[in-house]
């Protein structure tokens, strides 16, 4: 098996728990792919060096050592290839990871296959600007809609095919999938959804009218959202997981559904999202 390994070094303690990883991973026969911008952290771990498109291409796994955010970024990658993700946790909450650094014994039972691949869905932007020009963006967990660095609401019209869902005055929209459920829309008072259900949660973000709740739409619908201009144009900004900003004219039209992109996630027996859940928020 041809793993790639992916660490987030800003994280406390990564290298040293990178280098257990990919310890175990090689006991067991595996070999260890990292990109080059490694080398010289890792150089006398017996990882195999090289371009990052080429090492992705090899892959037979990709390895995400961080927290949620690394996973998030590495799984864009992987689908690309149509390579499984681990995600082993560094960070704080890490609702996508399957092991913590306690659990790296189990690294035993994913070479051995043990263990079951479940895909995720992924959400599509596409900004259409006045001349017809479309940019395409692809989200694991979440698309925001929202001003810049002054605190403003933003003035948003959304459609769902021909039919106008609302007009809302808020401090922004996030459109978000089951996986991001736990995100930034369970901040705003998002529901949490099971990542096996396939839908679109709209989650006003401090919205100005008590009726404007949260919405979840059916996987197929296309969502259709411009800025209304109430008093004067003003910068408004598309975030897509976190890592990403785009300005948005105020002629722009953002169009979002369900990408036909998946992301697989590899997952061992006894973790399942409800267990995770349970652990994570403090129910068990």
């Amino acid at each position: 098996m041809n793993v790639l390994i992916m660490p987030n070094l800003r994280k406390q303690g990564a290298v040293q728990h990178t280098l257990d990883i990919l310890r175990r991973f090689r006991e067991m026969g595996c070999v260890c792919l990292m990109g080059d911008q490694f080398a010289h952290v890792f150089a006398d771990s017996g990882a195999c060096f090289g371009d990052y498109g080429d090492q992705l291409a090899r892959a037979d796994l990709l390895v995400a050592i961080g927290g949620d955010g690394t996973i998030i970024h590495c799984a864009k990658d992987a689908v690309q290839g149509n390579i499984p993700i681990l995600g082993i946790n560094l960070g704080r909450l890490g609702f996508l990871a399957q092991l913590e650094t306690a659990q790296l014994p189990l690294i035993d039972e994913i070479v051995a296959g043990r263990y079951r691949i479940e895909e995720r869905m992924m959400l599509k932007a596409v900004r259409v600007t006045e001349d017809g020009r479309r940019e395409r963006y692809y989200a694991f967990n979440d698309i925001v809609l929202s001003k810049g660095a002054l605190s403003r609401m933003v003035d948003l019209e959304v459609s769902c095919g021909e039919d106008t869902v609302g007009h809302y005055r808020a401090d922004g929209l996030i459109f978000a999938t089951p996986t991001g459920s736990t995100a930034y829309s369970m901040s705003a008072g998002g529901p949490i959804i099971d990542p096996a259900i396939d839908t679109i949660i709209m989650t006003p973000i401090c919205p100005h009218t008590l009726g404007s709740r949260p919405l979840l739409f059916a996987p197929e619908k296309k969502l259709y959202v411009r800025q209304m201009i109430v008093n004067y144009a003003d910068k408004l900004y598309m975030t897509v997981d976190g890592e990403q900003a785009v300005m948005v004219a105020p002629e722009d039209r953002v169009e979002i559904r369900r990408s036909s992109r998946r992301v697989r996630l590899v997952m061992l027996e006894g973790h399942s999202f409800f267990e995770i859940l349970s652990e994570k928020l403090g129910h068990s």
